[in-house]
């Protein structure tokens, strides 16, 4: 797919997997709340200020690892959804072959995650190249990460292999086709910080919880599309 053509696929696909698969859903959007219930119970919303202050305290940076848990888990049946043709069957099915091979995908992609939250922080020269080296490393193993789900074994260094001669699309796409929904997210977050009364906070919070929601499908799909411009996976997921 073009870049265009892949945007498109991408935010359509994943709105048609959150109409199919609404529980599915509800996981991220689930942990995204317990975040944002965490957070207010903190007072990281009280202000600007108490915002900046409290964005890298040990309970919501927690929280985040136990998101972010949630967002890469979400790939296993988004994946499945998308290579199975809008099959909400496939993505619901627990492959024991695809599972068993995602979990190697799972483990790999949390450590890297807790590598990122607790030890590479960002403040540092080597939290920005730990940071960098994400930014290239996920596009490049795409293949790797979207085959596992399917019950397809590509091995990482296999996976930079393949993609390698599509560097530039790989992660120009996986940046630039999340922008919209990533603004919107955090935006939302910031702007608690600003609203007075804790209803309006919770609108925006709720609100955001729920663009996490179909930005997590998104991110999946965007996987999906950069594994697949070399050429297909070569297996639809089985349906029980």
């Amino acid at each position: 797919m073009r870049f265009i053509e892949g945007f498109r696929f991408a935010h359509r696909e994943s709105l048609a997997f959150v109409a199919a698969c609404p529980l599915l859903t509800l996981i991220p959007v689930a942990a995204e709340m317990v975040q944002h219930a965490a957070e207010m119970q903190g007072g990281l919303y009280d202000s600007m200020a108490r915002f900046r202050t409290m964005e890298d305290d040990a309970l919501p940076v927690g929280l985040a690892f136990v998101k972010v848990f949630a967002l890469n888990l979400s790939t296993y049946w988004v994946i499945r959804f998308l290579a199975g043709g809008r099959d909400a069957r496939a993505a619901r099915t627990l492959d024991p072959r695809a599972i068993r091979l995602f979990a190697v995908v799972l483990g790999l992609q949390m450590l890297l995650a807790a590598l990122g939250l607790f030890v590479f922080t960002a403040d540092t020269p080597v939290g920005t190249g730990f940071f960098v080296f994400s930014l290239i490393f996920a596009p490049l193993a795409s293949r790797f990460v979207a085959g596992a789900p399917l019950g397809i074994w590509i091995a990482p260094v296999t996976s930079i292999r393949t993609m390698l001669p599509h560097f530039m699309f790989a992660v120009g796409f996986s940046m630039l086709a999340i922008l919209p929904l990533m603004g919107v997210h955090y935006a939302l977050g910031i702007g608690a910080a600003f609203i007075a009364g804790s209803l309006g906070k919770w609108a925006l919070l709720i609100a955001d919880a729920l663009i996490v929601g179909w930005l997590t499908p998104v991110l999946a799909a965007v996987v999906y599309v950069v594994a697949i411009r070399p050429g297909p996976l070569d297996r639809r997921p089985h349906a029980a």
